[in-house]
């Protein structure tokens, strides 16, 4: 009985460790997005940029698009990725990105364009992504 119970003392501290892991240690999830990836409240320069472009979008975009875009106000800067809104680390290559500064669209439609200012925080979000 004291055998199983080492045995079992054993097996505790050695899974303990991977209870509180945050990010998969064999990617760079964790440097590129801070501890949690899906987070919106982190302090990443990452996520800094996320959170200055998410509100542009909020000002100038999601008023407008209802429907399949509903779930815009509640993505995370993956979802926009994985949605094939953007491409990771390249604006040049991003639908959302050419619409908006006019090089394949005229996006904010019936509105003024973003300024400047507005489309190099985008600009700047999704380029650095690859961070």
């Amino acid at each position: 009985m004291k055998r199983c119970s080492w045995l079992w003392l054993f097996g505790i501290l050695l899974a303990s460790p991977a209870c509180f892991q945050t990010s998969n240690s064999l990617s760079d999830d964790a440097l590129r997005y801070g501890e949690n990836p899906n987070s919106t409240g982190g302090s990443s320069s990452g996520e800094l940029r996320f959170q200055a472009a998410l509100e542009i979008l909020e000002a100038n975009c999601f008023d407008c698009h209802t429907g399949y875009h509903d779930a815009w106000t509640n993505y995370d800067e993956l979802d926009f990725v994985t949605d094939g809104v953007i491409r990771s680390g390249s604006s040049a290559t991003s639908t959302m990105y050419t619409k908006l500064s006019g090089v394949s669209g005229n996006m904010p439609l019936g509105r003024p364009p973003l300024s400047e200012d507005d489309i190099e925080t985008i600009r700047a979000w999704i380029d650095g992504m690859d961070d």
